[in-house]
């Protein structure tokens, strides 16, 4: 038998068009308010199957996200800093993208790379409509500096990967939406949900 336990706290409503965070917020509040974690646990092993944890690649996410990192590697010439703020920016635009960290005991599971994963990833809209990921990237050696500037520990059962999903079908802009990234598998089910307009 398996249980899929997630937050059980409502999440805020975030604007997916803003270009920044509210004033005076922390790379960490902006990374918490961006992010969501679930967990599969499998009682039939009394053990917990899988972990994943997703951060919404947004505009405003991005731009914090670049300032973090300008400041974490003292970039203070301009030229560079517009360089790194236009790549991370690029990344929020022309589809939805996902910072995944997964973990598992397993190394079979806590694969996501299309060829060889046990698991599907789907991204669903408020009307049911669901879309695959076309880009599933493992980030490789990178994944230490990736983590570090998220305040994870290395750890070698944990994976980071870029996900990028195709852009959302326009609604009406009145209509709030609900992201959910599902991940679903032999083993379980999770879904990862953002309320966002």
């Amino acid at each position: 038998m398996l249980l899929l336990l997630g937050s059980a706290c409502a999440a805020p409503r975030l604007n997916l068009a803003s270009e920044s965070e509210p004033q005076g917020a922390s790379f960490n509040s902006t990374y918490e308010r961006w992010t969501r974690d679930a967990s599969i646990v499998s009682f039939r092993n009394m053990d917990t199957t899988f972990l994943i944890s997703a951060t919404l690649r947004s505009k405003a996410f991005q731009r914090t996200y670049a300032e973090r990192y300008c400041k974490l590697y003292s970039i203070n010439d301009p030229a560079e800093r517009a360089r790194i703020e236009t790549a991370e920016k690029a990344l929020a635009e022309n589809g939805v993208a996902f910072w995944v960290q997964t973990y598992a005991h397993n190394d079979r599971w806590n694969d996501l790379s299309p060829k060889h994963s046990r698991w599907r990833l789907l991204l669903i809209d408020e009307a049911g409509g669901e879309v695959g990921p076309p880009e599933i990237t493992l980030v490789g050696s990178d994944s230490l500096v990736e983590l570090s500037l998220f305040n994870r520990s290395p750890d070698p059962l944990r994976k980071v990967w870029h996900v990028k999903f195709p852009a959302l079908r326009p609604v009406a802009s009145a209509t709030p939406r609900k992201l959910t990234l599902r991940l679903t598998g032999p083993e379980g089910k999770a879904d990862l949900v953002w309320e966002v307009e």
